[in-house]
């Protein structure tokens, strides 16, 4: 930024604002979706401990992997899924003990809620 400053490409370029109808249209869903992660990320910690809502958090990759292939049609390579497979194992590994058979269905499925809108 300081360099752009002392050059002073700062100053030469023109702000182009958007129309109003083409920003709340593009920035509304983004909106929606942080509200969303925020409010599942809440109510899920109502309901589970933070260190089940962070293991959660941490398989937000293969969300994203998955929703690609699904949404986009986007072709994942061989090694990409293998390099979700720690993740995942990680995940597995981390949330296996006392805490992991009490029931919180509710708060697991809010989590993943959070995840997918984050």
């Amino acid at each position: 930024y300081l360099w752009a400053l002392k050059r002073g490409t700062r100053s030469r370029t023109k702000s182009k604002v958007a129309p109003r109808n083409k920003s709340i249209s593009q920035i509304l869903p983004l909106g929606i979706a942080r509200a969303a992660d925020i409010g599942f990320g809440n109510a899920a910690l109502s309901l589970i401990t933070v260190a089940l809502q962070q293991i959660i958090k941490s398989t937000i990759p293969v969300h994203v992997c998955i929703l690609n292939v699904t949404i986009l049609k986007k072709k994942i390579s061989p090694r990409v899924w293998a390099a979700l497979v720690p993740i995942i194992l990680g995940a597995a590994l981390a949330s296996w003990g006392p805490g992991a058979s009490t029931p919180v269905g509710w708060g697991v499925l809010m989590a993943t809620i959070s995840c997918l809108a984050r």
